[in-house]
């Protein structure tokens, strides 16, 4: 029981905070995750050399995504390989998590305005720059997981929603409110949305093939 203590404590004091200068792809974020079993724990003394791990075993099909938990503890660098692809398994990992979050609208260049919203676009009144996809943005590679969402709830959805639902009413109430990101809790449907863009997260997630140049970039 001690040993767990002082592993909480170390986690505690290492938290990486999201978001980034700018809201995008790039600040999805998860908690209430299961850790998956793991390929490899390693102890490296930072997140690049967990990435050229992840390279190395990935080159063999034994690494799919990292997990990387900062100085938090011994290992801190987690190589996960399952049946599938690495993007399959990395989503799979993340979709498993009870809360996630995400920003609103974007503000990468080039993309900036634009609604965070996968399928098709909302109303022109709610997104009047269109819609943008993270399915295919090189940010998608990473993720944070085990988050503490920063800053007081805005609003709450008084009637459970799908999670499409949640990030379409939080985009509908930011017609009149700051509000720059959510949370959704799977479990309960409950959707909260945040003026607050930031999070702090002890777990960075990088999928195999996605080099430290774009997590550097990601992170900017």
């Amino acid at each position: 029981q001690k040993t767990s203590m002082a592993l909480f404590c170390l986690i505690s004091l290492t938290l990486v905070t999201t978001a980034m200068a700018k809201l995008g792809c790039q600040d999805f974020s998860y908690d209430g995750c299961h850790d998956p079993p793991a390929t490899q724990e390693l102890h490296v003394g930072n997140i690049e050399e967990c990435i050229q791990n992840c390279d190395l075993f990935g080159s063999f099909g034994q690494c799919d995504f990292l997990m990387y938990y900062g100085n938090g503890r011994d290992e801190n660098c987690h190589i996960i390989s399952g049946d599938g692809e690495p993007a399959e398994e990395m989503a799979n990992y993340l979709a498993a998590c009870r809360v996630a979050g995400q920003p609103l609208k974007n503000e990468i260049e080039n993309e900036e305005g634009k609604c965070l919203y996968e399928g098709d676009c909302l109303p022109a009144n709610m997104c009047p720059n269109g819609c943008a996809s993270c399915a295919k943005d090189p940010c998608s590679g990473y993720s944070g997981s085990q988050c503490l969402k920063n800053g007081d709830p805005g609003e709450t959805a008084t009637s459970k929603l799908p999670y499409e639902g949640c990030v379409g009413f939080c985009i509908l109430q930011t017609l009149s409110n700051p509000w720059t990101t959510l949370t959704y809790d799977r479990e309960s449907q409950e959707c909260i949305c945040y003026a607050d863009k930031t999070s702090k997260c002890s777990i960075e997630v990088v999928m195999f093939g996605t080099t430290m140049d774009q997590v550097t970039a990601c992170k900017a």
